[in-house]
């Protein structure tokens, strides 16, 4: 955790210094604007672990505030790598293209980035991805021809807005392929079990001929969270 916060600081001022000489900005002005996300970053992970048995136990917030933040994050790491590699012939050769290419490369790139980030986030989320595979089996029993199982994996779904519509639409694609088994191999949630409140009466109408079955990820036991005691992560 630590080491992380210095990653993301050490970013954050390159990008910070970089805009400033570049762009002829204040340096005061460009640390303010630049570095507001990751003071709100900052001061949510104080709040939470202050209070962090009271909040982790009941949300998934802190999930969403880092979210947020890597959102602009990762773009400004781009840029700044970008930067400093594009720097590196303007040590041999003082060129005005290098420092029009350089510039244009840096920010297109990172601009890039922030809107593939932003799709993934709020559209690829809610994307159902559906890969079919036939499977051949040597001196299968004939009672198993033609068998279809369907795999559903991974929902997170702490990690969803709107998250009964979107189950919605998986039980309804779910059932078009008429299973004969279902079976789920973990991940329903990020750490809470919370997250899968009132989706078992959605999951639930998911049928298939021969049963239903789903084992733990390891999201689901809750490995990635501070927890008061043993029994209260056995609880979740």
């Amino acid at each position: 955790m630590i080491v992380a916060f210095f990653i993301f600081l050490a970013v954050e001022l390159l990008f910070c210094r970089i805009i400033s000489n570049s762009f002829g900005f204040s340096l005061k002005r460009t640390l303010v604007y630049v570095l507001l996300p990751f003071f709100l970053l900052l001061l949510y992970l104080l709040t939470a672990v202050i209070y962090r048995f009271d909040v982790q136990a009941k949300n998934t917030y802190v999930f969403y505030v880092l979210t947020f933040y890597l959102l602009f994050w990762f773009p400004k790491f781009s840029f700044s790598v970008l930067y400093v590699i594009f720097s590196i012939p303007l040590i041999i050769k003082k060129n005005r293209i290098f420092f029009i290419f350089r510039k244009s490369i840096s920010i297109i790139f990172s601009i890039t980035l922030f809107v593939y980030l932003l799709i993934s986030i709020f559209v690829g989320a809610r994307t159902l991805t559906v890969t079919e595979k036939q499977v051949f089996v040597k001196d299968l029993p004939k009672e198993f021809n033609h068998l279809k199982i369907v795999q559903l994996s991974d929902l997170h779904l702490g990690s969803i807005w709107n998250k009964k519509d979107f189950l919605k639409e998986l039980v309804e694609r779910c059932n078009s392929y008429k299973p004969d088994v279902v079976v789920f191999t973990g991940d329903l949630v990020n750490q809470y079990a919370e997250e899968a409140i009132g989706s078992d009466t959605i999951l639930r109408k998911i049928n298939a001929t021969y049963g239903k079955y789903a084992v733990l990820g390891n999201h689901d036991f809750g490995d990635y969270s501070f927890w008061k005691c043993p029994n209260e992560k056995e609880r979740n």
